[in-house]
C-alpha cells in the first residue's frame, strides 16, 4: 500500500502530511471560528426561536459556537487532506 512501511504503519511523510493538516485546520479554526459565529449566531437564533421555540433558542447561543468550530476544522481538514492526496497523485504520475 502506497506511503506504508513494510511492517504497516505510515511512513514519516504521511504522517508529516497529517501532522500539518492538523496544525493548518487548528489554525484556520481559531482563525474563522470567531467571525464565523458572529456573522451566524443570529440567523442561527431567530431559526431556532421560530421553528423550536424560545427555550432551545437560549440553548442555541451556547451550542453554536462549539458546532461552528466543529465545522470549520473538520471542513478545513477534510480539504487539505484531500488536496494533500491530490497533489501526492499528480507527482506520483509525473514523476
Amino acid at each position: 500500500m502506497a506511503g506504508r512501511q513494510a511492517g504497516g504503519s505510515p511512513s514519516y511523510f504521511v504522517r508529516a502530511m497529517w501532522w500539518l493538516a492538523l496544525i493548518l485546520a487548528g489554525m484556520a479554526a481559531f482563525l474563522a471560528t470567531g467571525p464565523a459565529y458572529e456573522a451566524s449566531i443570529a440567523w442561527a437564533w431567530s431559526y431556532t426561536a421560530e421553528h423550536y421555540g424560545h427555550g432551545l433558542a437560549r440553548l442555541i447561543v451556547f451550542l453554536w459556537g462549539p458546532i461552528v468550530a466543529a465545522l470549520v476544522f473538520l471542513s478545513t481538514l477534510a480539504g487539505l487532506i484531500t488536496g494533500f492526496m491530490v497533489l501526492g497523485f499528480t507527482l506520483g504520475n509525473r514523476l
